[in-house]
């Protein structure tokens, strides 16, 4: 299996690879969400067969905490192909998608996850902000969860706004 980085969103085939047949695999098909951006970066497995089976996305984004905006680093489209989960593949694209946010300069990451998702990003440290989260007038209807990039960075209270399209 070879990790590989790629730029920006996957392709269509790439999709497919990921989807493996899955037709909702992100299970958001129910939530009205705002509209989504592209990442910057992915960190993506491949099999020895070349066939992706895991992948997560970073990109940098800004928040607004009260009156106060800063510079986050965005992690989405997490996934792991269904017929590769519970074999360690999820920690094995977000170790370096987190080590590249550490090096991108801003103090936290920011993901969006559904509530049953949580405990796989709080093993990594992440923890859930207490606040709802919007983006372009619209609540996010997703557990958002936060991590400290810099020693001693703690996230600040109060609602977030995201400023700009979501992750």
């Amino acid at each position: 299996m070879q990790l590989v980085e790629l730029p920006g969103d996957h392709s269509e085939a790439e999709r497919a690879q990921l989807a493996d047949g899955e037709e909702d695999v992100y299970e958001l098909a129910d939530l009205v969400l705002p509209p989504g951006r592209s990442k910057d970066r992915r960190f993506a497995l491949r099999d020895d067969d070349g066939r992706l089976v895991a992948s997560a996305g970073i990109l940098t984004a800004r928040v607004a905490v009260e009156q106060r905006a800063f510079p986050v680093v965005g992690i989405g489209g997490v996934i792991v192909t269904r017929s590769r989960r519970g074999q360690g593949l999820f920690r094995r694209v977000m170790e370096p998608a987190l080590a590249a946010a550490r090096r991108e300069g801003p103090d936290f990451a920011l993901l969006f996850c559904l509530r049953k998702n949580a405990f796989l990003y709080e093993k990594l440290g992440f923890a859930t902000l207490p606040h709802p989260v919007t983006s372009t007038g619209i609540v996010i209807p997703l557990d958002t969860m936060w991590l400290a990039l810099r020693p001693g960075a703690q996230w600040p209270p109060g609602p977030v706004t995201l400023l700009g399209p979501m992750f």
